[in-house]
């Protein structure tokens, strides 16, 4: 896209809207926002959204969202973030 897009987050970020908050440019989280990988529990691969995510928050941060499959609240994200 030729302009920047902005997600803004509040509530569960699960699913859809978990990539959807990955693909924005810039994402705005609630306080009570949360992001999580519940299909890791019933053993689905997160893997359309898997490469956005290494890409944003680095290969150990990743696996451990991803192998942990517990949510995390919005200060969790922004400290794997940087």
């Amino acid at each position: 896209m030729t302009k920047p897009v902005i997600g803004a987050i509040n509530g569960a970020a699960n699913g859809r809207r978990r990539g959807l908050a990955l693909a924005c440019d810039l994402a705005i989280a609630a306080e009570g926002a949360t992001f999580g990988y519940p299909e890791v529990k019933h053993g689905i691969v997160a893997a359309i959204v898997m490469p956005n995510l290494v890409r944003q928050i680095g290969c150990t941060a990743a696996f451990e969202l991803l192998a942990t499959a517990q949510p995390v609240n919005a200060r969790r994200a922004l400290a794997l973030a940087w």
